[in-house]
């Protein structure tokens, strides 16, 4: 949830963290209204420029302390350049995006708060990456090798082949 405060933009990229592989999906869907001058913008394509961007955490802190990722792109600096995908939405609207997709939201200058839920979903290729420091979120209870498959109860499966 993102109160009123535009001092807290974000800049995101949903990490390659603990899934790697092709088949995941990130859900973006708003609890209430949200304009479009504080809605999350998603960049066109950018989950094919073969990248991978440092994902920072909120306050600015990078998310995992040691990573070999590119650092983010000024997003506004670039914001000419830029195919933004970009929507007024209403509650139960939802974006759907590859967790590579570079996106970035404003600080909510609204009076309102910008309550999102937030959901990500792999396919049945995506096996746990070991990065350094804590996930986001974090799964304490985890104890995945790298390379192991997503088989825990804290990761149904909602299709079978």
């Amino acid at each position: 949830m993102s109160g009123p405060d535009p001092s807290l933009a974000t800049r995101a990229l949903d990490p390659p963290s603990t899934v790697s592989k092709a088949g995941r999906a990130s859900f973006w869907i708003p609890l209430d209204p949200v304009p479009r001058a504080v809605e999350m913008e998603c960049v066109r394509g950018s989950h094919r420029w073969g990248k991978g961007f440092r994902p920072m955490r909120f306050n600015g802190t990078r998310l995992y302390a040691e990573d070999d990722f590119e650092e983010m792109p000024d997003m506004e600096a670039m914001r000419p350049t830029l195919d933004l995908a970009v929507w007024d939405m209403e509650p139960g609207d939802a974006i759907a995006f590859n967790f590579r997709t570079l996106h970035a939201a404003p600080g909510n200058a609204a009076a309102t708060p910008r309550r999102v839920f937030s959901a990500r979903w792999v396919g049945d290729d995506a096996v746990f990456a070991k990065r350094s420091g804590t996930t986001s979120p974090p799964f304490k209870e985890l104890a995945f090798e790298d390379g192991a498959p997503f088989d825990a109860p804290i990761f149904p499966v909602v299709h079978g082949s």
